[in-house]
């Protein structure tokens, strides 16, 4: 995963054209979520209750949804703001 990290010259996530860092970037977002989603809920929750959190609030490919409504959803599925803060952190970690 260390081609997820920010180098020299990063903009962040959402900025980057390197392909390495888009999929080794979002791959390490997914994996922190899941960490920071089980750490705030005694080991719960994870990950995969924000995405199903996200599909049961209608968040599919039948509608473009921002990303802050679609990590919004994810984060009210599982009791927390775990995404959107982790969001912000890395969409412009440069």
């Amino acid at each position: 995963m260390p081609e997820g990290l920010p180098q020299s010259g990063d903009e962040g996530l959402d900025h980057t054209h390197s392909w390495g860092r888009t999929y080794w970037g979002g791959a390490l977002f997914c994996f922190l979520a899941d960490v920071k989603i089980r750490q705030q809920t005694q080991n719960k929750k994870g990950l995969q209750d924000a995405l199903r959190g996200l599909l049961e609030a209608g968040g599919d490919m039948r509608e473009d949804w921002p990303i802050e409504k679609a990590l919004e959803a994810g984060d009210r599925a599982v009791g927390g703001n775990v995404l959107i803060k982790l969001y912000g952190e890395m969409r412009d970690h440069r």
